[in-house]
């Protein structure tokens, strides 16, 4: 039941809020800004404080699906002109102007649980994929690697979280969702206004389509 209130760097924009946390610490504060950031926001009660920063508030998209949602940006040699088995036409533009720090993708790390389970809903994201980590090495013998568009839990590495919500640039960008990817791009571009998005990317290929609907 503690008195809990949050403070930011720009309070004109967010101005200060308050709330009471209820019996398991738990408390709910109003967002006081349409869209915007990055912020630096602060929540602080007698037992201590907790600062957060680089947040951002806009739209958030889902994207989720079977293969078709999985298939990539960009991946292996013939990636360029559209031609491997993995790819976009026109990919090599597409990765070289896909950096936005205002596009953070979440992407979900697909297990061999969520394989046998796709019909039971997550209720809590307990971890976020490296994107970095999706992608071969590059090498004189192989200038542009492989990337894997699915995310093992491997891939998360030791911060379960510390990956959430990574900054879309010309090296994260190429294990995403094309059609996800593209999509959210256009929608951002078609609304003419500096609005953050978020994407959580969940899919697995050869799922059953049941599981990505309502009961």
């Amino acid at each position: 039941n503690e008195r809990v209130t949050l403070t930011s760097d720009k309070p004109d924009a967010w101005p200060t809020t308050h709330a009471t946390a209820d019996s398991s610490g738990h408390f709910t504060l109003p967002i006081k800004v349409a869209s915007g950031g990055p912020f630096r926001l602060t929540a602080s009660g007698a037992s201590g404080s907790v600062t957060v920063s680089d947040v951002l508030v806009g739209d958030v998209f889902l994207c989720s699906g079977q293969s078709n949602m999985v298939f990539p940006i960009g991946s292996g040699n013939d990636y360029e002109d559209g031609k491997g088995d993995q790819t976009i036409e026109n990919a090599t533009a597409e990765i070289k102007a896909a950096t936005n720090p205002k596009m953070r993708v979440w992407f979900v790390p697909t297990t061999e649980e969520t394989h046998l389970n796709t019909h039971t809903p997550l209720t809590n994201l307990t971890g976020a994929c490296n994107l970095t980590a999706l992608c071969d090495e590059a090498s004189p013998d192989n200038p542009k690697p492989d990337c894997h568009p699915s995310c093992p839990p491997t891939a998360t590495d030791a911060g379960a979280l510390a990956h959430a919500w990574t900054a879309v640039d010309s090296v994260t960008v190429r294990p995403l969702s094309a059609v996800c990817y593209l999509t959210v791009r256009d929608a951002m571009a078609a609304r003419k206004a500096d609005r953050p998005v978020g994407i959580v990317m969940s899919y697995i290929g050869g799922t059953p389509v049941g599981a990505w609907g309502p009961d």
